[in-house]
């Protein structure tokens, strides 16, 4: 196999890989990685990947293997759990950044944690950007039925809501008027 200038960042990109598509229960095969690193110009032959799994794992990223009928391999160390992400994500959410800016901060943020996890982190996120209801239509009917006097009464307003989507208040003192 010739050296290329893309085999010099093989390891690089191969951790890359096992970090965005890998965790505890979606592991790539041998297979599946040399395909994947082929669609960059990587070469990678099934024997010399467990030794560049070794490599890694000498140099402290953690590429954790089992076997079964092939070698899959798997990253878990990540850098937040998925309850530390949602947690973030909701505050990012809450804030008051502009929209564009809150999607990026989370993209990134689920980045970190690879594919699956961050699909299953985005049922959890809660939508802080759905559109509020106004009340502007409450007011004025409710004004009518406050009169115009500067006693001091005290009332009970019922709200009553027909099938026509139309608001009716019916406003009561406290004698009953």
């Amino acid at each position: 196999m010739p050296y290329n200038k893309e085999q010099k960042i093989k390891l690089l990109v191969l951790y890359d890989i096992l970090c965005r598509k890998t965790d505890e229960e979606h592991a790539l095969n041998t297979e599946d990685i040399i395909s994947e690193l082929s669609k960059l110009n990587i070469e990678l032959s099934r024997k010399t990947l467990p030794l560049d799994i070794e490599l890694l794992n000498e140099y402290g990223y953690e590429v954790l293997s089992y076997r079964s009928d092939k070698n899959y391999y798997y990253v878990v160390d990540r850098k937040f759990e998925n309850a530390e992400a949602t947690l973030l994500s909701d505050v990012i959410k809450a804030s008051k950044l502009n929209l564009g800016q809150k999607s990026s901060l989370i993209q990134k943020l689920t980045e970190q944690l690879g594919e699956h996890k961050a699909m299953s982190i985005a049922e959890n996120i809660v939508n802080y950007d759905m559109p509020k209801h106004s009340n502007s239509p409450l007011f004025p009917a409710l004004i009518q039925y406050l009169p115009l006097s500067t006693s001091v009464n005290k009332y009970r307003f019922c709200i009553i809501r027909s099938t026509t989507r139309k608001i009716k208040f019916i406003a009561e003192t406290e004698n009953g008027m």
